[in-house]
């Protein structure tokens, strides 16, 4: 045993012997020149083993940069369970002070947990279910408290159908390598039940090796950008702008909030996943209050509009005397909206019983975000390099490489190419796969702002709110303080061009929603002291017709890419290994695409999905077919 590293007074019975049976004290710990490593904590004394190996990991000089734990659960760690092993072990305060403090919001289901300044990713189950099993088995790790074993036991089920290519297998997996040829880089290999690619990425650090091409740096290919450097690969972003975030990223301001829905169906656990790691990223990299305001908002269930049901059974109390009191993991996301935050927008506090649904639903992690900061503290990366003016036209497989070739004629190769193109996707995807079917739908949509209005003025919510459209106050913009409202959805123009009916639909519905501003304006002009403003510039993504737009108004329009489902595409293509798409965020790119580039980057390295892998298999671009004899 190393001398720097003394045997505690009081670990559980048989702790101290586990860990030396998985060698993490010898003198060369198992996972010793490895890039990452992943680990399956035990299930008892799980919050001691995450921190006693994330102290040993902390301190071995060539132990992996990064470190992947899964853990599961019956019940949520409180902050107390953290605070009582700090006062256990007071050399693991540091640790668990930060574990208490990213332990929030465990819902039933898969957490994925950002820790160490990202190096330490920790998948947490919560609750019991057959879902939970089936993710540790198909997840491949290695044991907690058993020696490391590349070819350890498997079921013969497992042993059939899932495998790694030979070199990760012989570097970190506990299932068994299949005798086969060893795949191209970017293959994918069968898995137990086909959610979860597993991909053979190619040396990440290598300078010889060509880079990963990214193809769009809107949301999606930023984000997806980013999740690969962190990874160690050089990524090379083509877009056809002259500034990154020119598509519909150039919104100026959007809302991120978690969809809400009485199943908790796969968008509402896709929102809250994305949530969770877009404020991470937005409280290590973004400026508060300039570039995004975790605001709070208040979400009207707007009568004769389409309801999403009330919350989940599984997140009510179980006290009879107050029906819809939630469990502490629900109230970190959410409660029924108060009297006072329905006065601070102008609104009456909603009259109802208690056995009633509430009206109004308080998102205490929603906020609004400026677009265009957040990719570009993305694409603020040493291994992410911008070429703008490249719009790429075709693409072809060449040996291991894939050459994509842009409207210039000049040809790019890259080891591997995410396609992030929105709208645009479709042309090149079917260049590339002509029998593939891809129901990617444009969708215009246009939003409305102006100044904020004086001080002396209290007809103005002081926080967001939707419901019908997204109404965002106080956003900082060059010229002052404004409000936004929007967005419209228009599937019959796939032009990004501001329009004056656009401009009076979103004025009308805005008095739906806040009907304090109804008799601040009329459509077509601003008057009254709610909404009166100052004459500003129209910004907009594409052409616009100043002559037809109120002036004290301003109108921006942008193109945003969705699919029949609403969900994402997220994944590796059939038919042409090595090549992955990640587009169709729809309306919700804030709040899902740092969540789907994680999807795809994990996928990629065959590193444990965030997302639980049934959901993830929803989102495969292969999911839409023509027939059986489809390429996809």
């Amino acid at each position: 045993m190393k001398p720097d590293r003394p045997r505690p007074a009081q670990w559980p019975a048989g702790f101290w012997e586990a860990l030396q049976n998985s060698q993490w004290l010898s003198d060369t710990p198992a996972w010793t020149g490895h890039a990452h490593w992943t680990l399956g904590l035990p299930e008892a004394h799980w919050q001691l083993a995450l921190l006693s190996t994330w102290a040993l990991w902390e301190k071995e000089p060539h132990a992996p940069r990064r470190l992947h734990l899964l853990a599961h659960t019956e019940h949520p760690p409180s902050a107390d369970d953290w605070a009582s092993l700090a006062v256990d072990w007071p050399a693991f305060g540091p640790l668990a002070a930060e574990c208490a403090q990213a332990c929030w919001g465990l819902l039933p289901g898969l957490h994925r947990l950002v820790l160490a300044q990202g190096r330490l990713q920790l998948s947490l189950w919560v609750g019991s279910s057959l879902a939970r099993d089936a993710w540790w088995r198909s997840t491949p790790h290695q044991t907690w408290g058993q020696p490391p074993n590349p070819t350890g036991p498997a079921s013969t089920m497992v042993r059939q159908q899932v495998f790694l290519p030979p070199s990760r297998h012989k570097q970190e997996s506990a299932w068994p390598a299949r005798a086969s040829a060893r795949p191209v880089h970017g293959s994918a290999q069968p898995i137990l039940d086909g959610s979860q690619p597993l991909m053979e990425p190619a040396p990440p650090r290598s300078q010889t090796a060509p880079p990963i091409l990214v193809l769009g740096s809107g949301l999606a290919g930023a984000s997806a950008a980013r999740a690969l450097a962190e990874r160690g690969f050089r990524v090379r972003v083509l877009d056809a702008g002259t500034a990154p975030a020119q598509g519909a990223s150039g919104l100026p301001v959007g809302l991120m909030t978690p969809h809400v829905s009485g199943d908790d169906n796969p968008l509402s656990r896709l929102t809250r996943a994305g949530l969770r790691m877009v404020l991470a990223h937005a409280q290590a990299h973004l400026r508060v209050s300039e570039d995004w305001s975790p605001s709070g908002l208040l979400e009207r269930r707007m009568s004769g509009k389409a309801r999403r049901g009330r919350w989940p059974e599984a997140w009510l109390s179980p006290h009879p005397s107050d029906t819809w009191a939630l469990i502490d993991a629900a109230q970190d996301w959410f409660t029924p909206a108060s009297a006072a935050q329905h006065h601070a927008a102008g609104l009456p506090a909603p009259e109802q019983s208690q056995a009633e649904e509430p009206k109004g639903i308080w998102h205490l992690q929603a906020g609004w975000m400026k677009p265009a900061a957040l990719v570009a503290s993305l694409l603020n990366h040493p291994l992410i390099e911008w070429h703008g003016q490249t719009t790429a036209t075709h693409m072809h497989a060449q040996g291991q490489s894939w050459w994509v070739h842009d409207q210039q004629g000049r040809a790019h190769e890259g080891q591997q190419v995410v396609v992030a193109l929105g709208p645009s996707s479709a042309e090149l995807l079917q260049k590339l796969l002509p029998q593939a079917h891809w129901p990617l739908e444009p969708l215009r949509g246009q939003v409305t702002g102006g100044v904020m209005p004086g001080p002396e003025s209290n007809q103005m919510p002081s926080h967001p709110v939707n419901g019908l459209g997204s109404f965002l106050p106080g956003v900082p913009m060059p010229d002052g303080p404004t409000w936004w409202y929007g967005s419209t959805y228009d599937h019959s123009r796939s032009e990004p061009v501001c329009l004056s009916q656009d401009q009076d639909s979103n004025l009308s519905q805005l008095a739906i929603l806040l009907p304090l501003l109804a008799d601040t304006w009329h459509p077509g002009e601003a008057k009254g002291v709610g909404l009166q403003h100052q004459g500003v510039d129209t910004p907009h993504a594409g052409e616009a017709y100043p002559t037809t737009l109120d002036a004290s108004l301003r109108n921006w329009a942008g193109v945003r890419c969705t699919t029949h489902d609403r969900l994402p595409v997220v994944g590796p293509l059939e038919g042409a290994p090595g090549v992955h798409v990640l587009t169709a965020l729809g309306s919700r790119g804030i709040t899902l695409g740092l969540l789907c580039a994680e999807v795809l980057a994990s996928q990629i390295c065959g590193e444990p999905l965030p997302i639980d892998p049934a959901v993830a298999h929803l989102l495969r671009p292969h999911r839409f077919k023509k027939s059986n004899k489809s390429l996809i």
